[in-house]
């Protein structure tokens, strides 16, 4: 059994922690600029594992953080 359908929280259906590729999914970058992001620190991860995890709530942040009221993205 994957590690992502393990680690769910009782009361909701939301993983308690994501995969790269579901964050890349997520935010719809690539998977080495999420795990840059999970390196840098800009979102809240760990590697339990081999793999990193990283907190689906980060990533929700993360997406607000780089998105204007308007809905477009920011210039970095």
């Amino acid at each position: 059994m994957r590690y992502s359908k393990i680690a769910r929280d009782a009361k909701q259906s939301e993983p308690l922690l994501i995969s790269v590729r579901e964050a890349a999914h997520r935010l719809g970058l690539g998977v080495w600029v999420v795990r840059d992001l999970c390196v840098s620190g800009e979102l809240r991860a760990g590697k339990p594992t081999r793999e990193w995890r990283i907190d689906p709530a980060s990533v929700e942040e993360y997406a607000k953080r780089i998105t204007t009221r308007d809905g477009e993205v920011q210039a970095s």
